[in-house]
């Protein structure tokens, strides 16, 4: 089975930001192309794959038909298309608050052979207390995912020492 590197992909505060002028297909804040392009580095330099830990999760379902998802789900996927990044899978959390519960029971049942993983999101839910600080990436809800945040989680799925 082949090895895998996964990105645990949270989006506000990471592809969006307080000053994000983009709006979704319901008016919610958006999605902004300038950090979907720095997801795709992150991408590039790694070969992982994307799963998405999100409150977006809600409005996303792997289909096969674009349609068939709620409309904020299928304005993630067009966004992130325009990118090529394609999002392969989401966790299921015990509650709001255990995301980093929701990334461990995602590792140990899925089918992935995971050799690497990151986590990135602007709050911290119940990593640090769960030992994943380690994958962690903080972005913050002012700036969304930077230059240094993409070196730094390119470094943890490269296996290198951060």
């Amino acid at each position: 089975m082949e090895r895998m590197k996964l990105i645990f992909l949270d989006v506000d505060g990471v592809l969006n930001y307080s000053g994000c002028k983009a709006r979704s297909a319901t008016g919610c804040l958006g999605i902004d192309d300038k950090k979907v392009k720095l997801l795709r580095q992150i991408i590039d330099e790694t070969g992982a794959i994307v799963i998405l830990t999100s409150t977006w999760k809600t409005d996303w379902f792997p289909s096969e038909f674009i349609e068939d998802l709620p409309m904020d789900g299928q304005y993630l996927e067009k966004q992130l298309a325009k990118h090529n990044v394609f999002i392969r899978a989401k966790t299921d959390d015990p509650s709001w608050e255990q995301r980093g519960q929701g990334i461990l029971d995602f590792i140990e049942t899925s089918t992935y052979n995971v050799e690497q993983f990151v986590i990135l999101d602007d709050e911290s839910f119940d990593f640090i207390e769960l030992g994943l600080e380690n994958r962690f990436v903080k972005t913050s809800f002012t700036d969304g995912l930077l230059p240094e945040h993409v070196e730094k989680a390119v470094s943890i799925l490269n296996g290198c020492k951060s």
